[in-house]
């Protein structure tokens, strides 16, 4: 699943954290990263691991 960051995925991650997958046969790739530390309040990485 390739998704794009910023607020726009959001919904989209809440409504998927509620599903039962199994994660370790989905690969998941942000496809406008920004370049930010991880730690970054503003990083995509960072919301997507929230």
């Amino acid at each position: 699943m390739a998704v794009s960051g910023g607020r726009t995925p959001v919904d989209l991650f809440e409504e998927v954290s509620k599903l039962k997958l199994d994660w370790s046969k989905v690969d998941l790739t942000l496809a406008d990263e920004r370049w930010l530390d991880v730690k970054h309040k503003d990083s995509n990485e960072s919301l997507v691991k929230k």
